[in-house]
């Protein structure tokens, strides 16, 4: 089984132009998050992949837990993710940037020291297949 889900993400200035199409906020899943729930359930029947959009950093610890693979995505349509995961043909995935393991590493992180908090995920982490 594969789930597509979106980076968590909070509009705290709806009633702006820019407000609506800029997300900001935790980069937390909240606690009672459908996606996390879903794919909890899931997991208990089947392997999941989880292929999450990620326009922003996001605390996967959560996902971590229960998904058999966690794949980052970019933007990546269904065809091409679907091509990549099921093809035998060689690829590099590294992450452009580090995904920490709490909202609490992000929020003791000094921010003019760089790499001075607990990633689950460090910067170039990936696959070479």
């Amino acid at each position: 089984m594969v789930a597509r889900i979106d980076a968590p993400f909070e509009q705290n200035h709806k009633n702006y132009f820019f407000g609506l199409r800029h997300h900001e906020g935790s980069l937390a899943f909240s606690a009672n998050d459908k996606n996390i729930e879903f794919i909890a359930k899931a997991s208990k029947k089947h392997p999941v992949i989880v292929t999450i959009y990620l326009d922003r950093p996001a605390v996967l610890t959560p996902i971590k837990q229960y998904a058999s693979a966690v794949v980052a995505n970019f933007g990546v349509n269904d065809e091409v993710l679907f091509e990549r995961l099921l093809a035998d043909k060689p690829y590099i995935a590294k992450m452009p940037f580090a995904l920490p393991d709490s909202m609490e590493s992000v929020i003791k992180q000094s921010s003019d020291l760089p790499n001075d908090m607990k990633f689950l995920y460090p910067l170039g982490y990936g696959l070479t297949r």
